[in-house]
């Protein structure tokens, strides 16, 4: 009797392990799905530049002095520039409106530059000049002493 137990056993494990694999087999075939995961990206906040402007001293009716604009990438990937404008105050604190209009600026020559995050290609510069016209006549004697300051957009 112990023998026809054990076949019976044997029998019944190998159809089990028989029925297990073609399960598997049948799973492997039929198998499917599907994921996914939200992805963010760094928040505008994260994105910044440096941008220093060189202030010119000792102005002088009819001499035109360099303005340069140095911009430096402080964020996380690289930063295309595109534009880069220098601009005046409308007005200063005891300076006469007319003598305020013989100020100007020459734009900077500015071409579309990408900044790397990092390194010496990180930072470029732009100049542009200031210039008081040499007016014989607007009374210029209010700007003497007077500091103009002159404001770099960049974008």
């Amino acid at each position: 009797m112990r023998r026809s137990i054990r076949s019976i056993v044997v029998a019944g494990t190998a159809m089990a392990v028989l029925a297990a694999g073609g399960g598997i087999a049948y799973a492997f075939v039929s198998a499917s799905g599907s994921g996914s995961a939200s992805q963010s990206t760094a928040s505008s906040a994260a994105y910044s530049l440096d941008v220093t402007v060189s202030q010119a001293t000792g102005l002088t009716p009819g001499v035109a002095q360099s303005v340069t604009v140095t911009i430096t990438n402080k964020g996380p990937a690289k930063v295309k520039v595109s534009n880069t404008v220098l601009s005046l105050p409308g007005s200063i604190s005891g300076v006469d409106a007319a003598a305020l209009a013989t100020v100007h600026l020459t734009q900077p020559a500015s071409a579309p530059t990408v900044l790397d995050k990092s390194g010496p290609t990180a930072t470029t510069t732009f100049t542009g000049s200031i210039l008081i016209d040499d007016s014989s006549d607007v009374d210029q004697t209010s700007l003497l002493g007077k500091s103009i300051t002159v404001t770099a957009y960049v974008s």
